[in-house]
């Protein structure tokens, strides 16, 4: 399976996920968009729903192979809105979940987070600088986006119980000090 072909895959993966614990978790979603308290209150349930059909859409799109250059594009304004989203939120100093895969696990809005949208950001890129890819990106056998498919599982699960393991080190540093 070549690069092209794992980024369709991994992104798809990522945005299916991304979209299913907002749609499942809705209602604190909005109020996450709330929280960062950028947009009016009248436009955060047009946003969340945008969000989830833009997320949705661009999955389908990868996975079928179809349009992907519109996919991208569109991936990557909205990778752009939550990245500009997250510089504003960490430079006020605000202290708040990312509200990213929050029926995952509610995860800190840091540094860290940020860098996660412009790695994500860089590979949706990637895929709409290749997109005039020739043949299926899906060539390999079933057996190669199986395991694919599982090592994103993997490295989302793994960030989540990064994520987890910093706030614990965090609590017990400030509890018993250095």
């Amino acid at each position: 399976m070549s690069l092209f072909s794992s980024s369709l895959l991994i992104l798809s993966v990522v945005f299916v996920a991304s979209s299913f614990s907002k749609i499942l978790r809705f209602r604190d979603f909005m109020t996450g968009i709330k929280e960062y308290e950028i947009l009016p209150s009248s436009l955060v349930p047009l946003f969340a729903i945008s969000t989830i059909l833009v997320e949705l859409l661009v999955s389908i799109s990868y996975l079928l192979q179809k349009f992907i250059i519109l996919a991208s594009f569109f991936a990557l304004i909205l990778l752009a809105i939550y990245g500009c989203a997250i510089v504003i939120s960490l430079v006020r100093k605000k202290d708040m979940n990312c509200h990213c895969f929050e029926s995952f696990g509610a995860t800190k809005l840091t540094a860290a987070t940020l860098i996660r949208v412009i790695l994500l950001m860089l590979l949706h890129a990637y895929v709409y600088i290749n997109s005039s890819y020739e043949g299926s990106a899906f060539e390999g056998s079933r057996y190669d986006i199986v395991i694919y498919g599982l090592l994103t599982i993997i490295l989302l699960l793994s960030n989540e119980l990064l994520q987890k393991g910093l706030v614990m080190y965090k609590n017990v540093v400030k509890e018993f000090g250095n």
